[in-house]
């Protein structure tokens, strides 16, 4: 009820609200769509933070596809550091494949305050910020292959895909 008061306070609204929060793609249904689509949304964002969440994932994008969303309109966290790169990558790809734009965000413990970023599996920090880098820019993800991306003297994300 509270979802339908706020969407319809905001009926008739000339701007776009960029509501900074993502849907979560284990509750989201097409009925949660219907209901939203109402809304003056600059895009739409969900998480797809680890392989465990890829039918839902792969469901939500399926579900703005079939009502006419997607490039930009859709923008989906994908967390890079909780698994391998390999796991990682194919995730972003996977968003990319669909239609839609990763907005990839580093892993960061809840007590981190600063320094060196504590890394998990094959990753290390300067490889996690050229990932971060490299996918959050259409123009390099549209046009240019992972293995070129030359970073801070490097080619960091060789091989990981």
């Amino acid at each position: 009820d509270y979802q339908d008061y706020i969407i319809d306070r905001y009926r008739g609204w000339k701007g776009k609200v960029d509501a900074n929060s993502g849907f979560e793609p284990h509750t989201f249904t097409e009925k949660t769509l219907l209901r939203w689509k109402r809304f003056p949304l600059v895009c739409w964002r969900f998480g797809y933070d680890d392989l465990s969440e890829r039918p839902q994932a792969l469901e939500m994008m399926r579900l703005f596809k079939s009502h006419g969303i997607s490039g930009d309109k859709v923008r989906v966290y994908t967390l890079i550091g909780n698994e391998s790169k390999k796991d990682c990558n194919k995730r972003v790809r996977e968003v990319i494949a669909h239609g839609f734009f990763p907005w990839p965000q580093r892993l960061r413990p809840l007590d981190y305050l600063g320094g060196p970023l504590p890394v998990r599996h094959d990753w290390d920090e300067p490889t996690l910020i050229a990932f971060q880098r490299f996918y959050s820019v259409r123009m390099l993800w549209n046009r240019l292959d992972p293995d070129d991306f030359y970073y801070q003297g490097r080619f960091p994300l060789r091989g990981i895909g």
